[in-house]
């Protein structure tokens, strides 16, 4: 998003300020002082956007949660200044870089400006690292010392290279102060969306990556986390890195976190488990899901202090933030936060360490399998919006979490005008030929009594084998398929990424579901997933408009 565009709509983020204008209507961006900054620097025109950070509280009251902003207060003389110039080989500045400054919870930040300047304030004391990155240039990394009071200065020069992702970082973006600041109402939820860079993905919807960091910023207690692997960049800080920055440093403040992956999986991305594992106040666990059931721990959520949620399509992965096509939900409804927390437990339970160490945690209140009955209902506007959480596998639920396929089935059987479903991959035959023909058949149901049916799937979905059973379908009368096909990303080849892997379906415009299940039998009948499904139209419609953006 450029510098200058409307703000976009997200749940939680940053204030925007601005240099302060000196007499002569030009900007002041820093006064150099006692051989602390070795320049100075003046901006006509355009302000130059400064992030300052905000504190994420969950608000709880006669069972009413809601999310707020808060505007963190630092204390007289703990924060400094740095100041900086980016330049490329030939002495050229480098306009609209990307200065990222990693710190303890939320990461400060913004864009070079025509001059290549940039500043940000109000960054705490002691060693910071400082992230510079712009399109068609190398990364580049340091460690900045910032003393109270006192303004750092820093030259830069970059190398032409391979194309970094995500030039701007999501952080850095301008936000609706005034629209995040107001408590959301209790169990609104709140689409998110990852979008492959370069592409013209990307919709109204916050990023992922806002969202991860600032639920997981938010936590006070706990931090209670499932997923099929754990896989960051090898080459250098990612959008991923910096949601593990967040949860190390709530950790070394005392929160204790708990992570569960698939043991299939650990067994090839053991590298983050095993470090995360290695913090004070962190446990991994890893749950052999095919001794359970026969299939796999595809789960995808997280769930704070046992009051905050989010689900959906991305695995804990850099790619999924910045490489591929998702979709999730975060939620803060006492029905379905309860039921992701009994499930949590459910599974936890039965999990290896993986080492012996033992975790101390503080009391906790257990969440009934009665508490997560029921969808829950909240108004927006003057739409009512009614949700609830389901799981899978139908062999392993706890009381009180339903199995999702009944409901998919109904959905679809109960369409009068139109359906439409994204998926990674659709397969209604197994590998050994035989048939499942539970949501195909309701499928091929729904577009004889004229109902229309469009389905859109990755590319991964032409492979021999797939591609056969989809185009099968596609002869059906109603039917429109189509494949998402993502180029190859501008920076060179990425492995298992550059392609559409959101989940989800909207019916009529205004019944819906978005989980983590691929539509193959083994996903509904031995694997574990967590979706959501309810009926509402202002969440319909953003639905409906993420899938013809895609489509």
């Amino acid at each position: 998003m450029a510098p200058h565009e409307s703000p976009r709509r997200c749940c939680i983020g940053f204030r925007c300020s601005h240099t302060k204008n000196s007499p002569n209507g030009s900007r002041d961006l820093l006064a150099a002082g006692d051989g602390r900054t070795s320049f100075r620097t003046r901006v006509a025109g355009a302000t130059v956007p400064l992030m300052r950070p905000g504190l994420l509280l969950l608000l709880g009251s006669m069972g009413m949660i809601g999310i707020a902003m808060v505007l963190s207060a630092h204390a007289a003389g703990s924060t400094g200044t740095i100041v900086g110039t980016v330049r490329g080989m030939d002495g050229k500045a480098l306009p609209a870089a990307s200065f990222y400054v990693k710190w303890t919870d939320h990461p400060l930040g913004g864009q070079s400006n025509r001059n290549g300047e940039f500043r940000s304030r109000d960054v705490p004391v002691g060693v910071q690292r400082l992230v510079i990155r712009k399109l068609g240039w190398r990364m580049l990394s340091d460690l900045v010392v910032v003393r109270p009071n006192e303004t750092a200065g820093v030259d830069y020069t970059l190398e032409p290279g391979a194309v970094v992702a995500n030039d701007l970082p999501a952080l850095d973006r301008p936000v609706d102060f005034d629209s995040v600041r107001r408590p959301l109402p209790s169990g609104l939820p709140l689409l998110v969306e990852s979008y492959p860079d370069g592409t013209t993905l990307d919709t109204d919807l916050p990023d992922a990556a806002d969202a991860w960091r600032h639920l997981l910023a938010a936590a006070g207690r706990t931090i209670d986390i499932v997923e099929f692997y754990v896989s960051d960049n090898p080459a250098g800080p990612s959008d991923l890195s910096a949601v593990i920055d967040i949860i190390k440093a709530r950790a070394r403040e005392g929160v204790h976190v708990r992570l569960l992956v698939e043991e299939k999986f650990y067994k090839t991305y053991p590298t983050w488990v095993i470090q995360l594992d290695s913090l004070d106040n962190v446990e991994s666990r890893r749950l052999d899901y095919a001794a359970i059931a026969g299939g796999i721990l595809h789960a995808k959520y997280f769930v704070v202090d046992g009051q905050l949620a989010y689900l959906g399509s991305q695995n804990f992965d850099w790619r999924a933030l910045e490489h591929i096509q998702e979709l999730g939900i975060a939620l803060s409804d006492e029905e379905s936060v309860a039921g992701l927390n009994t499930l949590f437990e459910m599974d936890w339970a039965r999990g290896v360490p993986i080492d012996t160490k033992a975790v101390g945690r503080p009391p906790r209140d257990v969440t009934t399998h009665e508490r997560g009955r029921g969808p829950s209902r909240v108004m927006v506007g003057s739409d009512t919006l009614s949700y609830q959480l389901l799981a899978s596998p139908k062999s392993d639920l706890p009381a009180g979490v339903a199995w999702d396929l009944p409901y998919l089935i109904d959905m679809i059987d109960s369409a009068r005008d139109s359906i439409a479903v994204q998926l990674l991959t659709y397969k209604p035959r197994s590998r050994s030929g035989e048939m499942w023909d539970e949501l195909d058949g309701a499928l091929r149901r729904a577009a004889k009594r004229g109902v229309a049916v469009r389905l859109l799937v990755s590319n991964w979905g032409k492979r021999a084998g797939t591609v056969e059973q989809l185009q099968e379908l596609s002869q059906v009368s109603g039917f429109e398929l189509r494949f998402m096909n993502i180029p190859e990303w501008s920076g060179g080849f990425i492995p298992f990424a550059r392609t559409a892997h959101a989940k989800y379906m909207v019916v009529d415009g205004r019944r819906f579901w978005l989980g983590t299940s691929n539509w193959e039998r083994d996903y509904f009948y031995n694997s574990r997933n967590v979706g959501i499904v309810g009926v509402g139209r202002a969440l319909g419609a953003e639905l409906s408009q993420f899938f013809r953006n895609g489509w």
